[in-house]
């Protein structure tokens, strides 16, 4: 209940001031010369391979709208070597080498700064939504052995899927002017909270056997021991589909280099 009057609040505040043509025509210069317009950049994100780029603009002197968006191309899982070094079992092993992913997120939010300086050149505090989505790839590489006759089955299961988080929360940072146009955002922290949603699967390229069913649904049981998600999941004799769901909660900091125009 909480979650969802948060979303809300958030949502129709940012919604009313944003197209309001009173307020603002009353408190912005749509269309002039003199109009102020800063886009930014995180440095943070860079060495992750991931790309952002956020628009901010003046609603009032102390009140700026802005909105967010940064994406990640399809790559290779960070730090994959330090993340499959421990790993003994070949299977997983090379299911998590061959794990690639993608991401897109968007965040609109609004500021407000604190102090009588130029409207880009305070303290301030910002509300903000979140909604990401990534995207992941990767083969389960499967074997059981038979105790009986010590045979033992392989199989193989391409595996695609995407998963959602979608939160609302509040940051704290401090903007500065670094040269005649050039600004330095330090969002010094920022704290979330909302929802993870999602669907994965795939299909095996041989029928899996029943005891080879068995194994993967006990080992996908296992997943529902992480506190606060929950992952319903199907196993058959051609294919496997799991669907998360649970909270999100999340924590931000970004710098991030701007040029006012």
């Amino acid at each position: 209940m909480f979650r969802h009057l948060l979303f809300k609040s958030i949502f129709l505040g940012i919604l009313v001031i944003g197209v309001s043509p009173a307020v603002a025509q009353k408190y912005c210069k749509w269309g002039q010369k003199e109009t102020d317009h800063l886009l930014k950049t995180n440095l943070l994100n860079l060495p992750f391979k991931s790309f952002n780029l956020e628009y901010e603009r003046p609603f009032r002197s102390n009140i700026s709208l802005g909105i967010n968006i940064s994406f990640t191309p399809n790559r290779d899982l960070p730090f994959k070597n330090s993340l499959t070094k421990s790993i003994e079992d070949e299977a997983p092993k090379r299911s998590l080498e061959e794990l690639r992913f993608s991401q897109f997120s968007i965040v609109p939010q609004m500021r407000f700064y604190f102090g009588d300086r130029d409207v880009f050149t305070r303290f301030y505090a910002s509300p903000y939504l979140k909604y990401t989505r990534y995207n992941t790839n990767t083969t389960l590489y499967y074997q059981y052995e038979f105790m009986d006759s010590g045979i033992i089955e392989r199989a193989s299961i391409p595996i695609s899927g995407n998963l959602n988080t979608l939160s609302a929360g509040v940051a704290v940072g401090l903007q500065f002017q670094l040269l005649k146009s050039l600004y330095m955002d330090w969002k010094i922290i920022g704290s979330h909270y909302g929802i993870v949603f999602g669907k994965g699967g795939g299909t095996s390229d041989v029928p899996l056997t029943k005891e080879i069913q068995q194994d993967i649904k006990k080992s996908l049981q296992k997943l529902d021991d992480i506190p606060i998600y929950s992952f319903a999941h199907t196993v058959d004799e051609t294919s496997v589909t799991i669907k998360p769901k649970g909270l999100n909660i999340g924590i931000t900091s970004a710098i991030s280099v701007g040029y006012r125009f």
